[in-house]
């Protein structure tokens, strides 16, 4: 190597050739930064499985009837929690499979949770029997306070209830309290 070619490499060694592209396009990233709010910080919550009902009866007439070939499912299991006071979704005899179920309910948290969400729902329905009508102002209230966004769209969920679906929703809370607490 020569001499100048080598002053050459130490003089262009900390420059880089951008190309214009390249530049344009961080230009035109950063004057986006500049337009976006900040963000806020969020935790991200996995999204719900939409699951078909008869998959989380299946599950259950195996849990019961064929253990051998039965595998625990924790994706099933919460959403059977999740949706056991709704008729439609898990119908009487499923519901009844699912009661005998949670009496094995593993896990100290889960049935707390379970007995919580019971006892919720029955306090709930005796509050609305008490004075019918004002579940509305519920609505309103809790999304004025610091409340989830899960508990929001389950209280707006019970107002479009019919009387005797709130019904059902009671009952199959009483019998989840009663099978918990033996």
């Amino acid at each position: 190597m020569t001499e100048s070619s080598e002053k050459k490499k130490k003089r262009n060694k900390g420059k880089k050739h951008i190309s214009k592209h390249v530049l344009k396009a961080r230009e035109a990233k950063e004057e986006a930064k500049e337009k976006e709010p900040p963000k806020q910080t969020k935790t991200k919550k996995p999204k719900a499985v939409v699951k078909d009902p008869s998959e989380a009866i299946d599950y259950l007439k195996q849990w019961k009837h064929d253990k051998s070939a039965w595998k625990f499912n924790k994706n099933t299991q919460s959403w059977i929690i999740r949706h056991m006071y709704d008729a439609e979704k898990l119908d009487k005899a499923a519901f009844s499979l699912a009661t005998e179920y949670l009496q094995g309910l593993q896990g100290g948290t889960a049935k707390t949770w379970v007995l919580a969400d019971a006892t919720k729902r029955a306090l709930r329905y005796k509050q609305y029997e008490k004075s019918p009508g004002t579940d509305g102002e519920d609505v309103e209230k809790m999304e004025t306070d610091k409340t989830t966004k899960d508990d929001t769209e389950d209280l707006i969920r019970w107002k479009n209830l019919s009387d005797h679906d709130k019904r059902k929703e009671y009952k199959r809370a009483r019998k989840v309290l009663e099978v918990l607490k033996e």
